[in-house]
């Protein structure tokens, strides 16, 4: 993952039946070493670039 790449964001809830794409995320900071619970692995800062107004369905 790089800086400005976008991505699809999904919203996991309990169940497959819930879980939706509620919108787009854009890498804002690189992968980069975890703090407390995030220790065991890297993290990616990422923005909100826009919703969708109809949910998609992850099938």
């Amino acid at each position: 993952m790089r800086r400005g790449d976008r991505y699809l964001f999904y919203h996991s809830s309990a169940g497959a039946a819930s879980r939706h794409i509620v919108g787009v995320v854009e890498v804002a900071r690189e992968w980069y070493e975890g703090e407390g619970e995030a220790a065991s692995g890297g993290v990616v800062d990422v923005r909100v670039v826009g919703e969708f107004r109809r949910l998609g369905t992850l099938r």
